[in-house]
């Protein structure tokens, strides 16, 4: 019984189905969100990893070899675990090039050491002040841009998030950009 539960929520994860997507959420929702914060992330980070976790399976699922492995919650909290382990190393391979910088840069002897750091720290703050504002962006936005930036063709962005058309997906993006600019001048 249980490999057919786990079928059912595959093909309906593969064809889009609201209370299949609406069953997922309930049950693994919490579980990978206890999941991240036992291992040192946050709720948002616990967000995020849902809904990356959500589209690798959906993207396996749509390939019509697939087949699960193992029980579909097995398989997507080790989809989870994978992208945490992965999302970890690259946060941690972006502070070893950063300290790499900093000392790099860091000789007593170099008069611009003050203008370097003033820089450095302006960069930061401007970095800070754009991941606030974006926070500030609808749930629509945050998932169309967050899926523009990584890449995905049009023809997946209309899918996934449902628009009727490129039009329609083109003018939702430049409104999410305009209110992003507007949220990140008042910042």
């Amino acid at each position: 019984m249980p490999e057919q539960q786990d079928q059912v929520l595959l093909q309906g994860l593969r064809q889009g189905e609201r209370q299949v997507l609406n069953q997922i959420y309930k049950e693994y929702a919490p579980k990978v969100s206890s999941w991240v914060l036992k291992n040192g992330g946050q709720l948002e980070e616990a967000k995020d990893l849902f809904q990356e976790a959500l589209i690798a399976m959906y993207d396996k699922s749509s390939k019509g070899d697939f087949q699960l492995p193992c029980a579909f919650g097995a398989y997507f909290m080790g989809v989870v675990r994978y992208k945490w382990l992965d999302r970890k190393s690259k946060k941690n391979r972006d502070q070893e090039v950063r300290n790499e910088n900093l000392r790099r840069y860091t000789d007593e002897n170099d008069p611009n050491i003050e203008d370097l750091l003033i820089e450095t720290e302006q960069a930061h703050r401007q970095t800070q002040k754009l991941e606030a504002s974006f926070q500030q962006l609808s749930e629509l936005c945050q998932q169309l841009l967050t899926l523009i930036k990584g890449g995905r063709s049009t023809e997946d962005i209309l899918q996934q998030l449902s628009f009727s058309s490129a039009n329609a997906l083109y003018r939702r993006k430049n409104a999410c950009l305009e209110r992003w600019k507007t949220l990140l001048a008042g910042a």
